[in-house]
């Protein structure tokens, strides 16, 4: 498998704005920013990345539940981006969910076995936490 996406960039850092090229009728001509801007519909960098996470540590866990017999109503999960102007420091998320005849500590094993498989996770050098709100 193989994702390509183009960016560009105009202006300098703050001043300037960038788009996004893709097959992909959602992103392509979507814009970027350095930092959110009021009235203007763009994204950032980071955003992008807690969105990538998110969704990757959703499916991930879809999967390992699957294998072991469970099917999640839905899995809400957030992804808190902790970054600064050099570096990004850590990435936490957080699962909330309630599945039908699953105990919380079964839960909490094949959710932390997901954090393990997930590839967008695993990419990071930064550190990375897992919080879980498990409801019956």
């Amino acid at each position: 498998m193989k994702t390509t996406i183009k960016a560009t960039w105009e202006n300098t850092l703050k001043k300037g704005e960038g788009s996004f090229s893709s097959e992909n009728t959602l992103m392509d001509g979507m814009n970027y920013h350095f930092t959110k801007r009021p009235n203007k519909a763009a994204t950032t960098p980071e955003e992008f990345l807690a969105a990538a996470y998110s969704a990757c540590y959703n499916m991930t866990l879809a999967m390992v539940l699957s294998e072991n017999n469970h099917t999640p109503k839905c899995l809400e999960t957030h992804c808190h981006i902790d970054y600064d102007m050099d570096n990004i420091k850590a990435a936490e998320i957080e699962i909330t969910t309630t599945i039908d005849n699953l105990e919380e500590e079964e839960f909490l094993e094949l959710a932390a076995q997901a954090k393990k498989l997930c590839p967008i996770g695993n990419s990071f050098a930064f550190p990375s936490t897992l919080t879980v709100n498990y409801k019956k």
